[in-house]
């Protein structure tokens, strides 16, 4: 640990973030700006999967509500 109490995290050899004690001696991590980039894109191709999948659910069940 440096002197300034962090610590650099890597996971296979790539930086992920930092981890961090506070002066209330808890534990605080902040993800690097790669690892943010990479996090966004999942995070905006899985809402973009549950779009097309509710869109796809609504289209075949929408002629049963249309009956009544």
């Amino acid at each position: 640990m440096r002197q300034d109490n962090t610590l650099q995290v890597c996971y296979d050899e790539k930086f992920v973030g930092t981890l961090a004690m506070t002066a209330d001696h808890k534990a605080a991590f902040q993800y690097g700006e790669e690892c943010e980039k990479m996090w966004k894109t999942c995070f905006d191709e899985c809402v973009l999967m549950w779009l097309h999948i509710t869109g796809t659910i609504i289209q075949k069940i929408s002629h049963i509500y249309m009956m009544n």
